[in-house]
């Protein structure tokens, strides 16, 4: 799972900036950033569970972006105080959250995104059409939140990378 978490990490990164609250867009350490990667997959994984089940799929979509964001804001105000100014993407910096916040929340993290592929596989792995739905319905919440249409789009391709590999499935 960290791995999968780690790709969406490389191909994304400073663009999940869209996710960080409005004081801090361009001020978080880099265990943020790994840890709204792991948002963004484990958002990946409900949306193919919720399209399997029929359950709410639509509010699903139009919910991803607050659900990644609000997660996101609950790690900045764990941290108990305001983070120390840090250019987005230096590595290993104070910044929303601590890292060590960072990666106590990343830790259980793993847990519920291994959970959510059991989930998904109980009945069988996605097809091709089921992933490419939730990919297609991330990128416009991705687009919604103010990423570019590029930036979305590899935002999309490597969440839906990312959830397969969790799934075992190519």
């Amino acid at each position: 799972m960290a791995e999968a978490v780690a790709s969406v990490r490389e191909e994304v990164g400073e663009d999940l900036y869209v996710f960080a609250p409005p004081e801090e867009k361009f001020f978080f350490a880099e265990g943020a950033i790994l840890f709204v990667s792991g948002l963004v997959v484990s958002r990946f994984l409900d949306g193919l569970a919720k399209s399997r089940l029929g359950t709410d799929f639509e509010g699903w979509g139009k919910g991803a972006g607050d659900w990644i964001a609000g997660r996101f804001a609950a790690l900045t105000r764990s941290s108990g105080s305001a983070p120390a100014p840090v250019a987005a993407g230096a590595a290993g910096a104070a910044g929303a959250g601590s890292d060590a916040d960072a990666d106590e929340q990343s830790a259980a993290l793993q847990g519920d995104i291994a959970e959510q592929a059991e989930t998904v596989l109980a009945s069988g792995p996605p097809d091709a059409g089921e992933v490419e739905t939730v990919r297609a319905m991330l990128e416009r919440e991705f687009v919604a939140r103010g990423m570019t249409r590029a930036a979305a789009a590899r935002a999309a391709d490597a969440a839906a990378e990312a959830a397969t590999s969790a799934l075992g499935i190519q």
